[in-house]
């Protein structure tokens, strides 16, 4: 039988969120289609979002890491948007342990928000809401955000890669 336009780019599109995030993730993958219109949303903590560029990884980096941000930018109980590897990130530092998502819509790839006043992500195409650990709370996502391991080190928060 031959397969529905939409089993095609949902079959194919469960392989690019893994794949461009991080290489060794690609087993990972999440049913992702793309968004029209979407994605014009940041995650961000109550301010502009930051404008400055983060420090590239190098010596001093954990382990195979990749920086995204620091700390200092990111008190306890706020969200921040940021890029790794040209996708959207966000970092979330939860009552001083920093987490790292996927900043993609698993219902149709849009870009979540931070929402400070709640303390979830919202996906502003279809109102999609996730909590702070990437796990679904209601609305159409199929499948939590990508969670991404985060390691700190001098005050620069990376995303590690690599086997630890």
């Amino acid at each position: 039988m031959t397969p529905t336009r939409r089993e095609v780019v949902v079959t194919g599109a469960r392989l690019v969120p893994a794949a461009v995030l991080a290489p060794g993730l690609l087993a990972a993958s999440l049913p992702l289609t793309g968004c029209a219109g979407g994605g014009a949303g940041t995650a961000q903590a109550g301010g502009a979002p930051r404008t400055s560029p983060p420090p590239e990884g190098g010596p001093g980096a954990p382990g195979d890491g990749v920086a995204v941000g620091r700390l200092e930018e990111l008190p306890p109980g706020s969200g921040q948007a940021a890029m790794y590897r040209g996708t959207p990130i966000v970092l979330l530092n939860v009552e001083g342990d920093v987490r790292i998502l996927s900043a993609i819509c698993t219902h149709e790839g849009c870009t979540v928000d931070w929402s400070p006043a709640a303390g979830i992500l919202q996906c502003p195409c279809h109102d999609g809401r996730f909590a702070v650990d990437g796990s679904v709370i209601e609305g159409p996502p199929p499948a939590p955000l990508l969670r991404l391991e985060a390691g700190v080190r001098d005050g620069t928060i990376y995303v590690v890669e690599g086997d630890r």
